[in-house]
């Protein structure tokens, strides 16, 4: 069952989990590599594709350097385009161009041909971006970049499928508000729980099958198993939803109350009970 977490609750859960031994660094690792697993098994034909990666400055940027870094491991051609450059100590960093993966920053970029060329060529686009802390207005920088990759998307003849690393560049993950240049996923993988914005409007249109990234969090350890807000899932509505009997009819599954009458909608009313007759 995958918990539903504030931003704020989310931050202080992970720092909970430093503290009791699963570092920062090691949440990162396990995180990328558990986008990289998702991918693959989503797509085991992406061990060949060619993947490109939107890396911004945070943690978010530093959980797709390492997804990259287990995606090219199983024999994909991985490039990154990092929104602005990160730290020349940076280890995930290192890391990828200790394997010579083509590494592009946006500042050098001159009028974005380079990221022109990577959307219409790849055959996946993993958006790690902007991550939980975003709030909305964009950045001039930021709303540019998603603006160019959402109109070159929109060019190509083959459909670009994309993988949001917790949550779509663009959306606010507490309020669900979205920005207009926000990249709608396909799959969004939430790092350890799902965020409230994923699951409310307009931001729930934006992030396709959502998918719970174990980021090896124990609810021992930390306050994520307090947490009393769950996500709906299959194995959760059949543990809720009796067996039903193959022969049983409307009148075995006992009565239904309506509870009606607003005089605004009285329409309503007469909608839910032929609905229940």
């Amino acid at each position: 069952m995958a918990k539903i977490v504030t931003v704020k609750q989310m931050a202080a859960i992970e720092k909970q989990a430093d503290e009791a031994g699963l570092r920062y660094d090691q949440m990162m690792e396990n995180a990328g590599k558990a986008v990289a697993e998702h991918v693959l098994s989503v797509w085991p034909e992406a061990a060949r594709w060619r993947i490109l990666i939107l890396v911004g400055t945070g943690n978010n940027g530093g959980d797709g350097l390492v997804a990259g870094h287990y995606l090219a491991a199983s024999g994909a051609e991985v490039s990154y385009y990092l929104v602005e450059a990160r730290p020349d100590d940076d280890p995930n960093l290192q890391r990828v161009r200790e394997k010579d993966a083509m590494v592009a920053v946006a500042g050098t970029d001159s009028g974005g041909r380079g990221l022109n060329k990577l959307v219409e060529t790849c055959n996946l686009l993993i958006d790690a971006m902007l991550g939980t802390g975003f709030k909305l207005p964009l950045r001039e920088e930021a709303q540019a970049l998603l603006k160019r990759v959402g109109q070159r998307r929109a060019l190509r003849e083959r459909r670009l499928p994309v993988v949001a690393i917790d949550c779509p560049s663009g959306l606010e993950c507490d309020s669900g508000e979205v920005a207009a240049e926000c990249i709608a996923a396909d799959i969004t993988v939430a790092l350890a729980a799902a965020k409230p914005g994923l699951l409310r409007r307009p931001g729930a249109d934006f992030v396709g099958r959502i998918h719970i990234g174990d980021i090896g969090m124990t609810e021992k350890s930390t306050s994520l198993g307090e947490i009393d807000l769950e996500m709906m899932d299959a194995a959760l509505a059949r543990a809720w939803l009796p067996r039903r009997d193959r022969y049983a009819h409307k009148g075995t599954f006992g009565r239904t109350l309506i509870v009606a009458g607003s005089i605004n909608y009285p329409g309503a009313a007469v909608l839910a009970g032929k609905g229940a007759y």
